[in-house]
């Protein structure tokens, strides 16, 4: 009886001796709480970019205070699964920070990711996405037509393709001639995409002997395809879009979408593909419309400030038209002699 009666006693007096040890021991364990560097990471690349290109990437300078330097290291997907450190902590500032990027020559999406870091202190991080394009490869299943010929521009030696389309040839690939602006400001998409151009920029672009098409010549392309549903006054050229578009994909990507009401044949051997446009909002260009229009210059004024273009919609049969101005929007080109 009296052994049980001081069971309990014994039981407290053990518990509260551990509960003394375990906050000496909590005490004992306790870090102070890791800062935040200052600053905020960042490094610049183009969103697109060619294989065999090479890019000095320089991080945005990050601090510890008075703790001393900060370490920096970089990971790209396509090039290391593994991180690779090109300053350590215990470097001094002079050790530069800047990682060389030989981009590789695989198509696709790669991540860029560049962390610093200091003892005591929480990581910084700042990752960009990278696509590497292919002027060569990039674009898949737009094939020439048997019959296609081939042309050089004497200005830069690019060769393009053409087809004999109604009385006319075009050119089936976009305008790549020097001016005007690159898609997302990246070189490396004008020989994919092509150029980008004002109006006033356009009606001189094309190579001696070919000229921006007017009216006449889309219309002479529209009869070419369905004589019974293109007319001069026309607005709309009816049921012609799935001949001038291609089934074609952009590393790997479908570019024109699958509508029910667009069948697309690419009979015509023009090739369009969905490259958007561009508004000019002061020095720069905002880009929409990728996937989703495939839009060209044409000669024609539609007062002193606008012009006409003739467009593709993803999900129409129709080629349209529309105006835009002449100096705030920017639009691909095709040639016509």
């Amino acid at each position: 009886m009296k052994f049980r009666r001081y069971i309990p006693v014994l039981v407290m007096t053990v518990l509260a001796g551990m509960a003394m040890v375990s906050c000496h021991k909590d005490k004992k364990e306790e870090k102070p709480l890791a800062k935040y560097l200052s600053g905020a990471l960042t490094f610049s690349i183009p969103s697109f970019v060619q294989p065999g290109e090479t890019y000095t990437l320089h991080p945005s300078k990050i601090t510890a205070g008075e703790d001393g330097p900060v370490g920096y290291f970089w990971k790209v997907t396509m090039v290391s699964s593994k991180a690779d450190t090109v300053r350590h902590q215990s470097d001094p500032e002079t050790v530069a920070a800047d990682y060389l990027l030989v981009v590789p020559d695989t198509m696709g999406t790669t991540t860029i990711t560049c962390t610093a870091f200091a003892k005591g202190y929480y990581n910084s991080t700042k990752t960009v996405t990278v696509v590497v394009v292919n002027p060569e490869k990039s674009i898949s299943g737009a094939k020439e037509s048997a019959a296609a010929g081939k042309f050089t521009d004497s200005r830069d030696n690019r060769e393009y393709a053409y087809a004999t389309i109604g009385n006319l040839d075009w050119m089936t690939e976009n305008l790549k001639y020097e001016g005007g602006r690159d898609f997302e400001s990246s070189s490396a998409l004008r020989s994919v995409f092509g150029g980008y151009y004002t109006w006033d920029e356009a009606v001189d672009a094309c190579p001696e002997g070919w000229r921006l098409p007017d009216g006449n010549d889309w219309l002479d392309l529209a009869k070419s395809q369905n004589p019974e549903a293109a007319e001069a006054a026309d607005d709309e050229f009816k049921g012609i879009s799935g001949k001038l578009m291609v089934d074609a994909k952009f590393n790997g990507d479908r570019l024109w979408e699958f509508w029910p009401d667009v069948k697309i044949t690419g009979a015509s051997g023009f090739r369009a593909l969905p490259f958007g446009y561009g508004v000019v909002k002061g020095d720069s260009v905002s880009y929409d419309g990728y996937k989703e229009y495939a839009l060209w210059w044409t000669a024609d004024e539609y007062n002193a400030d606008q012009a006409y273009y003739r467009y593709l919609y993803a999900d129409k049969g129709d080629m349209f038209l529309g105006f835009g101005h002449k100096d705030g929007f920017v639009a691909t080109v095709r040639c016509v002699r």
